[in-house]
């Protein structure tokens, strides 16, 4: 366990999905980011991540992007959130 932490920690972009006013756009965060580096999203339910979860994400080196205006599914978010960082 010890080593996927430390594996997750190194070069990977970590993003949370979040409804927080101060999170940044996906694109805009995506373009602050190696292309080349990994992609760790993290995406809560329709309601979004609680505030406990999302400090836990954050206090992980997880940084809040938000994809607009509209609550997606969960089922979708990821998805596009995906589709922005590789647009990006």
């Amino acid at each position: 366990m010890e080593s996927a932490q430390s594996a997750m920690n190194s070069g990977v972009c970590k993003a949370a999905l979040s409804l927080q006013s101060n999170a940044l756009s996906a694109a805009q965060w995506a373009n602050t980011q190696s292309p080349q580096a990994p992609l760790l999203c993290l995406a809560g339910p329709e309601g979004g991540l609680s505030p406990q979860e999302e400090a836990a994400a954050l206090a992980a080196g997880f940084s809040p992007i938000t994809l607009g205006s509209r609550t997606l599914r969960y089922e979708t978010a990821p998805l596009a959130a995906l589709a922005l960082w590789i647009l990006s």
